[in-house]
């Protein structure tokens, strides 16, 4: 299912907030209200994150498949 709205208003914000304080760059967040503009950004990264396993995974690994990213 994925976050629920509240979960990305708190839990992937500090997520965000975590990541890019040790100097990293978040390019999109796939989440409940992402915008076609993070979507279609979603390939170009090197490295991916899943907070959700079920279908954070299932992108990942895809993305993973098509585009090589970790």
């Amino acid at each position: 299912m994925g976050p629920e709205r509240t979960e990305v208003e708190t839990d992937v914000k500090e997520l965000v907030r975590l990541v890019e304080g040790i100097g990293a760059r978040i390019n999109s967040v796939i989440a409940g209200n992402c915008t076609l503009d993070e979507l279609r950004r979603a390939p170009n990264v090197a490295v991916n994150c899943a907070v959700c396993l079920d279908l954070g995974y299932a992108i990942g690994a895809e993305m993973r498949s098509q585009f090589g990213t970790l």
